[in-house]
């Protein structure tokens, strides 16, 4: 039996923030389970390497409060290890009247915020993005960036192994825990823990549900999909371009992405998937997840909760061919259907719903027990704010 002060199940980029954080508080003996044979297989490894400046987010919210100081935090990593992070910027679009007031409501609250923002005329976004159109004005955040993921992985996972206080088991599943005798029982070994801390993404909740924690929360997998925009094009798209979002929703909707390699990127969709792990076809089908997925957006759709039917009705217009292209053309107008080619990138987004409720859950959210930590909807920007989240998961831990 092995045995160790931490128990980290998850070796997502959060897995490794919070082993990072453990150790500068004093830590000294950490093991993290990642079920892969590798780093980045899911969400970690999977999304865009965006560093978002912190504007979406209510200045009292655990994802304001992050994602400010944890941009910060990985940009000086990156600086420090010699990974590239450019510093691209964002225009954020509006396309009609209703937009433009959500676009001054993003405004106000990146001032709340103390987030750099830029109000531009048409023909200042112009200068700066020229296929980009917007209704009236754009706003650009100058301080998001792009990053690679997987090199952050790579380098978080060689210091804290450098340490030889933290032990990294690959291809170990958590297969059943027991809070009452703090042992855990892996794909390959039986671990005694002094204290757990579940950062396992897709299935954090079943984890939590496992040691009778989180019980009013379920997540909901979404799938996204996006398309890879042709070279001769994508040499026009200077960084990144995204629409304003619907506020009552969590989903950002298509926009195109510049990643730190130079390739240019549309999506994503936001379609519900038939698995935790459904990221193509019938690959990751799970009739379980399938039928609870159908049971509680059902009833989101007949409540109409967060006005959920529009974004249905707008989900399922891009799943039909060129529906993609469409909602990207709202974007940059000179955009051509033959200028978006078929991609392999595609994620998929662990969104927390409130069981009774049936409502979105927006912000991170972190459930404590005797022993044990559990953190329940670490989406977007929870890449952006692991330096600091992380560090705040050790702290809640180490005073448990």
């Amino acid at each position: 039996m092995l045995k160790t002060e931490f128990l980290i199940v998850g070796g997502g980029i959060l897995g490794l923030t919070s082993a990072r954080g453990l150790l500068a508080q004093g830590a000294s003996d950490i093991v993290i389970l990642e079920k892969e044979a590798g780093l980045g297989m899911h969400a970690s490894g999977r999304n865009s390497g965006v560093l978002h400046a912190g504007l979406y987010y209510p200045p009292d919210s655990l994802k304001s409060r992050f994602c400010i100081s944890g941009a910060q935090q990985m940009k000086a990593y990156a600086a420090d290890n010699h990974i590239p992070c450019l510093p691209l910027g964002k225009v954020m679009l509006a396309t009609d009247a209703l937009e433009t007031e959500r676009l001054e409501a993003l405004y106000k609250r990146a001032q709340a915020n103390g987030v750099p923002v830029e109000r531009l005329t048409p023909a200042q976004l112009k200068e700066h993005e020229p296929e980009a159109r917007t209704h009236d004005w754009a706003l650009l955040s100058p301080s998001t960036s792009v990053i690679n993921p997987r090199s952050v992985l790579e380098h978080l996972k060689n210091d804290l192994l450098a340490t030889g206080k933290c032990r990294i088991l690959f291809s170990e599943a958590l297969l059943t825990v027991s809070p009452e005798s703090r042992t855990a029982t892996t794909t390959h070994e039986t671990i005694q823990y002094a204290h757990l801390i579940n950062v396992a993404g897709l299935f954090a909740d079943r984890v939590a549900h496992q040691m009778g924690v989180g019980k009013d929360y379920e997540l909901l997998p979404f799938r996204g999909a996006y398309l890879k925009v042709r070279a001769d094009y994508a040499a026009h798209i200077r960084g990144l371009i995204y629409p304003v979002p619907d506020p009552a929703l969590p989903f950002l909707g298509v926009h195109f992405t510049r990643s730190a390699e130079g390739e240019v990127y549309v999506g994503p969709t936001a379609a519900p998937a038939l698995g935790r792990e459904n990221y193509q076809g019938l690959q990751g089908l799970n009739i379980s997840d399938s039928g609870r997925i159908f049971q509680f957006l059902s009833t989101m759709l007949w409540r109409n909760t967060n006005g959920l039917r529009q974004h249905v009705k707008e989900e399922l217009q891009k799943q039909w061919p060129g529906g993609i292209w469409r909602a990207a053309k709202k974007l940059a107008p000179t955009l051509k259907a033959e200028h978006l080619l078929p991609s392999a990138k595609v994620g998929i987004r662990a969104q927390l719903i409130h069981r009774e409720k049936k409502t979105f859950i927006q912000d991170f959210v972190i459930e404590k027990a005797p022993h044990s930590t559990h953190v329940l909807n670490a989406v977007s920007p929870g890449f952006t704010a692991s330096f600091a989240f992380g560090a705040h998961i050790a702290s809640v831990a180490m005073n448990t």
